[in-house]
């Protein structure tokens, strides 16, 4: 009797697998190429009525409401003129913010209140093996951890129409958020690489500073900051250094000062929160060290609560345990590695103008951790093999130290770090800092734009 039991019950098995009910084991491609997914950051392309006949793009600005944005915010000067109050003119800047970027507004619960979105959709003619990169887009503005949902079900989109099991999944700048929340979400079976491009997913300054009210504005950091985009002819260098030296821009800091003083509360409460601070995403480009401070903007408000809730929980669930999401990663086989730039001036809104970035985002940030020396300074001698020939990092305390890679004067861009990339993603052992004298630890952008040796 058990026998028959057994047989009937193989018998079924082999009758649901020929129908498809239980699906079979998915045939490996054999190509030896390598899948990439990557994942870009902040600005990505939007859509109203997203996959309907209707559709349509929406961009990041609306030009045909620039007038009426100039319109409102000469209007509030002229008010705050006439009146003698700065509270016209600040309503003036809130308007013509909203008349240029409204339509990119979310509810107090972090949805899009237009008819906006973005999503994927793979490409049915796309050979893998003639072009293995696939591109994610996503709405860049809501919940890290929904768009991780949406990369997942790409992820296997890309393994079901490829053949191939395992991706090189690549973050740059925001993407790193996101590529972090998935790593979190659904673990590294699907990942043979696993790269953190100039990556957010620590946070930056810029947003620290601005949603805790610590910005500050000055000449020298104006001109310091535009100095970065000469392209290495030198004359907007020089220009700059013309206008420290004459101190023609010494205005700036009282001004900004001023402007905090006297509008900053209604600035925030107007146009900073309702357009740019009910994004979830902008919540998790605050570091920790600024986040308790930050998230008093909107924690008094119950509107807020579900704000609140997915902004903890990526600083708890991820930013906080991100290096040992990328150990166990790497304890699991994948090819874990980090690149961020260094030697470029900050955005000029930081009280401290000294740290080094890519322009854009802190390297200490992005490294996962690396000890950095103000800009024009190098860090005391040490024995350290991690420690940079020019003496202004040590990627000791990185998150990966053997697996971080920096390339000098580079902005925030992708292409210098593409051939390194490239040979972390299909190099046969795993990648590390000394793997390879072409792509060392420590790399600068030559006049070509790519990253070479440093010397």
């Amino acid at each position: 009797m058990r026998l028959k039991r057994l047989f009937c019950l193989l018998l079924s098995a082999c009758l649901l697998l020929a129908a498809g009910v239980i699906p079979a084991a998915a045939k490996e491609c054999g190509c030896g190429e390598v899948v990439q997914v990557f994942l870009n950051g902040f600005g990505g392309a939007l859509y109203y009525n997203y996959g309907t006949p209707e559709q349509e793009k929406a961009g990041m600005a609306r030009a045909d409401n620039l007038a009426r944005g100039l319109g409102a915010l000469f209007l509030g000067a002229g008010r705050s003129v006439w009146g003698r109050s700065w509270s016209p003119l600040a309503s003036g800047l809130g308007a013509a913010a909203f008349s240029v970027m409204g339509h990119l507004q979310m509810d107090p619960q972090g949805n899009s209140v237009a008819p906006i979105t973005s999503g994927w959709r793979l490409d049915p003619e796309q050979d893998h093996r003639e072009k293995p990169a696939y591109d994610f887009h996503y709405d860049f503005r809501i919940d890290p951890f929904e768009a991780a949902a949406q990369l997942h079900g790409f992820i296997e989109a890309v393994c079901k129409a490829t053949g191939h099991s395992k991706i090189a999944l690549t973050g740059c700048s925001q993407g790193t958020i996101v590529a972090l929340c998935y790593l979190k979400e659904y673990g590294s079976k699907r990942l043979e690489t696993f790269i953190l491009l100039n990556g957010a997913f620590q946070g930056l300054t810029l947003v620290g500073e601005v949603l805790t009210g610590n910005f500050a504005i000055s000449g020298p950091a104006v001109t310091h900051y535009i100095s970065n985009f000469d392209g290495g002819a030198g004359w907007l260098k020089l220009a700059m250094a013309l206008l420290r030296g004459t101190r023609l821009l010494d205005f700036l800091k009282p001004l900004g000062q001023g402007v905090l003083d006297t509008m900053g509360g209604q600035i925030y409460a107007e146009t900073l929160i309702p357009l740019f601070g009910q994004m979830p995403i902008l919540w998790a480009f605050v570091p920790a060290s600024y986040y308790s401070e930050a998230r008093k903007l909107i924690s008094g408000n119950p509107e807020y609560a579900t704000l609140l809730a997915r902004a903890d929980r990526y600083h708890d669930q991820v930013q906080s345990r991100a290096g040992k999401l990328l150990r166990d990663a790497q304890a699991k086989g994948v090819r874990v590695a980090v690149i961020a730039g260094y030697g470029k001036k900050p955005m000029p809104v930081s009280k401290d103008m000294t740290f080094q970035c890519d322009s854009m985002i802190d390297t200490a940030y992005a490294s996962g951790g690396a000890t950095t020396a103000p800009i024009g300074h190098t860090l005391p001698p040490s024995d350290s093999r991690y420690r940079s020939p020019d003496g202004i990092l040590d990627a000791a305390t990185c998150f990966l130290p053997g697996q971080t890679w920096f390339i000098k004067n580079c902005g925030h861009e992708m292409a210098p770090s593409r051939q390194l990339r490239q040979w972390i993603i299909h190099s046969k052992a795993p990648p590390s800092v000394t793997a390879n004298p072409d792509f060392p630890q420590f790399l600068v952008t030559d006049r070509a734009g790519n990253a070479v040796p440093q010397g």
